[in-house]
């Protein structure tokens, strides 16, 4: 656990212990896959305290491999946080820029869908200009302007003449029979 503080880690994977007995001494061993996880709380910084008195070279020695020892495990849990903060932006970059691409889809297809409407809109004011004629049995379809409308009623008019005369001429022949 101290190894995993001064690595600035949180986490380990794949642990295995051994323990081993002797007649004076036990030893312990512990392997894992320390790795810091970005998920779960920072490690506390390690911190050493001594409660003995500095006394002689020796014990100076000891103090400043312990000041040493608290360098490190802040220089490696200061790196950590700086990558998991690196990370985070780059985790942030790339969902904002798929919200913009899923924007930029979302205004091309409203955009489209546009398009499509106003055409249609088009073709249906197309469509309405168009007029179909009857007369009798005669149509006329086709797009017309004012002046070709009242020309082409004036003809439907003198087709359903012309029929009407034909009918009457075979009703008084179908009567006179």
């Amino acid at each position: 656990m101290l190894k995993l503080k001064v690595l600035g880690r949180n986490a380990v994977f794949g642990l295995k212990t051994e323990v081993d007995v002797g007649r004076q001494l036990i030893v312990s061993a512990a392997t894992a896959t320390a790795v810091y996880c970005t998920a779960m709380p920072a490690p506390r910084v390690l911190e050493i305290t001594r409660t003995i008195a500095v006394e002689d070279e020796e014990d100076h020695q000891i103090v400043k491999l312990q000041r040493q020892i608290e360098i490190i495990s802040h220089k490696h849990r200061q790196r950590e946080s700086e990558a998991a903060q690196r990370h985070a932006n780059r985790v942030r970059k790339r969902y904002i820029q798929k919200l913009k691409r899923a924007q930029a889809k979302r205004r091309a297809a409203k955009l489209e869908a546009q398009r499509k409407k106003d055409s249609h809109r088009k073709n249906r004011r197309s469509f309405s200009k168009e007029k179909v004629f009857e007369s009798e049995g005669t149509h006329v379809v086709g797009s017309f302007s004012e002046s070709q409308r009242s020309t082409s009623l004036e003809n439907t008019d003198t087709v359903g003449t012309k029929e009407d005369d034909t009918l009457s001429s075979l009703d008084s022949e179908s009567t006179s029979s």
